[in-house]
């Protein structure tokens, strides 16, 4: 009903209030009684809005009575919210309940006399154990001497002489040394041989070595033995700058130390770092 009425006051409105003001020009131009059509015009203009009001006031209600169920339905919304939150508080403090239990009932007598026993005195074989420990750090605490300076490098070499060669007394494999030598023999190894052995192959060596004796101790400016100076790639070391008779102070790595079949003595093979000519 409400519908009808504002359609029917739209039309009064916007057809009936232009057409009476048409009929009454009309009646004035042909000089008619425009007494009747004149009250038209206002006649329409109070009945659409009558229509108007009329067919508004239940749209008006309805907006009303959706107002209260809107905040009824947000009310609504909160407390769902709050239930949701208090029954996931509830979810947590079962969860702490439960594992809480399991850490009680793991936590028994028998784990803590386990306890009781690795805390005791310690065993003979557990002291073996940390006594290898301490060997292995110790060994991992040894100097990398490649990584020194040239200056401690040198330091780091002790000095050894023919005395020290000759029985192995002194001097073993892999010790660094500093020692004096004379060069008594300049060699150029074989293209071939070289590439098939190992030490040449593990080294990275030159195919240029001495042959070099080493100083005495015990008589100045006298040289003993036949020991091998090898020069490596990895050093930048030049032996063509050397030649037969050159007193060479060498500081490096003694990486074999062989007997001498016919003598009985000792010579060693050596990689020096570093060359000092005298």
């Amino acid at each position: 009903m409400s519908d009808l009425l504002m359609i029917l006051g739209l039309l009064l409105l916007f057809i009936g209030f232009p057409a009476s003001i048409v009929t009454t020009i009309v009646f004035a131009v042909k000089k008619k009684k425009v007494k009747i059509p004149a009250l038209c015009i206002p006649a329409t203009i109070v009945l659409s809005f009558i229509c108007l009001v009329v067919g508004v006031l239940p749209y008006s209600r309805i907006d009303e009575y959706e107002q209260p169920m809107s905040e009824k339905q947000a009310r609504a919304g909160e407390q769902e919210k709050q239930v949701e939150l208090q029954s996931s508080e509830s979810s947590e403090s079962e969860i702490v309940q439960i594992i809480s239990q399991e850490i009680e009932e793991s936590f028994t007598t028998e784990s803590f006399s386990d306890i009781l026993e690795q805390t005791s005195e310690p065993t003979a074989e557990s002291i073996y154990q940390e006594k290898d420990i301490e060997e292995t750090t110790e060994e991992t605490k040894t100097i990398d001497v490649n990584l020194l300076s040239e200056e401690e490098y040198k330091e780091q070499c002790k000095e050894i002489f023919y005395e020290d060669i000759k029985d192995k007394s002194g001097v073993s494999k892999g010790d660094f040394v500093k020692v004096e030598t004379y060069v008594q023999q300049i060699i150029i190894a074989d293209v071939y041989q070289a590439a098939s052995n190992e030490l040449w192959r593990e080294h990275n060596l030159q195919l240029i070595y001495f042959e070099c004796g080493a100083l005495c101790r015990e008589y100045e400016n006298n040289y003993g033995g036949q020991n091998m100076v090898l020069f490596s790639k990895d050093y930048d070391i030049e032996p063509t700058k050397y030649q037969t008779g050159d007193c060479l102070v060498l500081f490096g790595e003694v990486i074999e130390v062989l007997k001498d079949g016919w003598t009985g003595r000792s010579n060693i093979y050596i990689i020096p770092k570093y060359v000092e000519k005298k």
